[in-house]
C-alpha cells in the first residue's frame, strides 16, 4: 500500500481517534469534502474546531451503523506541501466507495485544506 502524509490522518480516523485525527489539521483549515445527505453536494468545514465538531458528529454516525468503512490508499503522488491520493472505503464484505483528495500542508506539516470527493462503487468493483 503506497504512503502519504495523509496515513496518519486516515490511520487515526478508522482508530475512532477523532482528536488525533483533528490535529492532523492547522487551526484554520478547511475540510471540503461531499455533503452528508446530498451526494451532489459538498460540504465546507472551516478551522479546526469545526473540524473535530463535524469528526465527532461523524463518530455519532459511525456508532449507529452508518460508517463502518476503513480507508486504503491505493496510489499516492506528493511533492513537498501537497499530496493527491486515490483511496478506497472498504468493509468486511469488500470495497463500498472510490475517493480521490487533495491535501495542502503547512511548514508543519499540518493540514491546511483538504478536498475531497467519493462515489459509490458498484457490485463487482475491483480496486
Amino acid at each position: 500500500m503506497p504512503t502519504s502524509p495523509l496515513d496518519a490522518y486516515f490511520a487515526a480516523l478508522d482508530a475512532g481517534d477523532d482528536d488525533a485525527a483533528t490535529a492532523a489539521f492547522a487551526e484554520d483549515a478547511v475540510y471540503i469534502r461531499p455533503a452528508i445527505g446530498d451526494p451532489r453536494g459538498l460540504e465546507v468545514i472551516r478551522g479546526r474546531a469545526h473540524i473535530r465538531e463535524f469528526l465527532g458528529r461523524r463518530r455519532e454516525r459511525q456508532k449507529a451503523g452508518e460508517y463502518t468503512h476503513r480507508h486504503e490508499i491505493r496510489a499516492a503522488s506528493f511533492d513537498g506541501s501537497r499530496c493527491f491520493v486515490e483511496a478506497v472505503m472498504v468493509t468486511d464484505e469488500g470495497t463500498t466507495g472510490v475517493f480521490l483528495a487533495h491535501a495542502a500542508f503547512d511548514r508543519d506539516g499540518l493540514i491546511t485544506r483538504y478536498i475531497a470527493v467519493l462515489a459509490e462503487t458498484p457490485s463487482g468493483f475491483d480496486a
